[in-house]
Order: C-alpha cells, then sequence, then structure tokens
C-alpha cells in the first residue's frame, strides 16, 4: 500500500499547568517631532507571571499520504480547541510594586467570556492555518526525509 487517502487524526496535549513569566527591562525615546518634543520613558524590573492550570489543546486534521515519494497533501485543520480550568498566581510588578491596571487585565484571562472570545478567535483563525500547515509538510518535513520515513512506513 503506497497511497492513504485520507488519514484522519486527533491529537490531545494535556497538562497539569502551565507557567508564564517575564521579566522586562526597557527604555523608549523619542524626538522632537512628536507632538510634546523629546522625551523618554522607561520600565525596570517589570516582572508579569501567571500560572494556567489544566490546560487541554485539542486538534482534528486530515490529510492524504503517499509513501514513495514520500508526499503529503490536502492536509486540513478541521478543529482545534484550547481550554484551561484556571488562571492562578496572577503578578504584575514594577519595581516590586502590584500595578493595579496590569492585575485586572490579566484577571480577565480567567473569566468565562474570554475563554469563549478565545475559542471563537482559534476556530476563525483555522483557515489560515491550512495553508501554511500544508507548505511546511511539502517543503520542509518531507523534502528532507522522504527515503527513511517512506520505507519506515511500508
Amino acid at each position: 500500500c503506497e497511497k492513504y487517502e485520507p488519514i484522519e487524526t486527533s491529537v490531545s496535549l494535556e497538562v497539569d499547568s502551565v507557567q508564564v513569566h517575564a521579566l522586562t527591562n526597557l527604555t523608549v525615546s523619542w524626538g522632537e517631532g512628536c507632538r510634546d518634543g523629546a522625551g523618554s520613558f522607561e520600565l525596570h524590573d517589570a516582572d508579569v507571571g501567571f500560572t494556567v492550570t489544566g490546560t487541554t489543546l485539542r486538534g482534528t486534521s486530515s490529510m492524504d499520504i503517499t509513501i514513495d515519494p514520500l508526499d503529503v497533501s490536502s492536509f486540513a485543520l478541521s478543529a482545534l480547541t484550547l481550554s484551561y480550568e484556571n488562571v492562578t498566581d496572577i503578578r504584575c510588578n514594577v519595581n516590586k510594586e502590584p500595578v493595579k491596571e496590569c492585575l485586572d487585565a490579566l484577571s480577565i484571562v480567567k473569566t468565562e467570556e474570554y475563554k469563549l472570545l478565545l475559542q471563537d478567535l482559534i476556530s476563525s483563525l483555522l483557515s489560515r492555518l491550512n495553508r501554511p500547515i500544508s507548505k511546511f509538510f511539502r517543503r520542509g518535513l518531507l523534502s528532507h526525509a522522504s527515503g527513511s520515513v517512506g520505507a519506515a512506513l511500508l
């Protein structure tokens, strides 16, 4: 058998928790041509972080595979969902002092409304993801491995 069409795939990745931490130092300068003239702004020791618990990423796709020569075509990502239980340990500090506006903004990700909006965004991006992923399969992944992968699949 040298051709499989279509192959239906379903992948689920579940992670107990994901920790995000960013420490930033920033200097922004602007010239005389700006509205209030030249100036600058500095931000030191900006510490932002949070933990996402109960994270699940699920995807469903289909593709056609030819073994010899190895080729993947007709790739289509038909579903992609991202879900999480909670966001905890939210930090947003500058010079070790909490910044209320930043903490408020980060706390939005804990709401059900945000989770629904995020899923709507992911769903709307599906059609845009299929084209570059398909190109990746055709150009990058398979161009270097056709002999060994094809032999392994036979």
